[in-house]
């Protein structure tokens, strides 16, 4: 895994079914401006950057040493991507992960506050929110982040996509025994099984997730 350069940031994804609604805030855009203002900016990419780097090289969690029962890790989740076929986008979002460290060994969560950015600066926050799910074995972490999110099409209505994340990493030791998380992370998005206008994003290299102890 190798950390993300300011310029860009998400993960690679398969087409998910199923529905989700969207709530059309503008937030405080204009009617024809369906755009909702980013919330990062291009100190939280370098935080973020920093995070993967320092978690890279964190020792994995012996066996022995993994907490127990249910454990709560918040971080970042990001990847270089493509939009419509075009490079030099990313994506950069708020992750949740709560990992069960005794039996059935269930991973869920979420990403939220997902924002694009177009040559390294965001420019645009997602309607719409990942749900994670998962196994953990041996701290291991295997998850899928599915859901329905939506942009702006700069014409005064919403374009929509399918994302889907494979989540693949490990429990790590941070500052103490297995209180951080690492991994990659890679998946698609599409039109598939979404109603109207939609737009399609690869993520295409560098994507990765971090998370610590809450």
């Amino acid at each position: 895994m190798r950390p993300l350069a300011l310029a860009l940031i998400c993960s690679v994804l398969s087409a998910c079914s199923g529905t989700a609604s969207l709530t059309l805030d503008t937030d405080g855009s204009s009617p024809r401006d369906l755009a909702l203002r980013p919330t990062l900016d291009a100190g939280d990419v370098r935080d973020f950057d920093a995070d993967v780097a320092r978690l890279d090289r964190a020792p994995t969690t012996q066996m022995r040493d993994l907490p127990t029962g249910r454990v709560r890790y918040t971080g970042q989740i990001g990847s270089n991507a493509s939009i419509n076929g075009q490079d030099g986008y990313g994506l950069v979002g708020d992750l949740g992960l709560t990992v069960d460290f005794d039996q059935p060994s269930d991973v869920d969560g979420d990403v939220t506050n997902i924002n694009v950015l177009r040559g390294g600066v965001p420019v645009e926050r997602l309607r719409g929110s990942l749900d994670v799910d998962g196994l953990q074995t041996g701290g291991t972490i295997i998850a899928d982040a599915e859901g329905i999110v939506a942009r702006s099409d700069g014409r005064g209505g919403l374009e929509r996509s399918n994302l889907a994340l494979d989540l693949d990493g490990d429990v790590v030791d941070d500052a103490f025994v297995g209180d951080a998380v690492t991994g990659s992370v890679t998946g698609f998005g599409d039109g598939f099984g979404v109603a109207g206008q939609s737009f399609d994003v690869v993520l295409d290299g560098g994507g990765s997730f971090t998370g610590v102890v809450d």
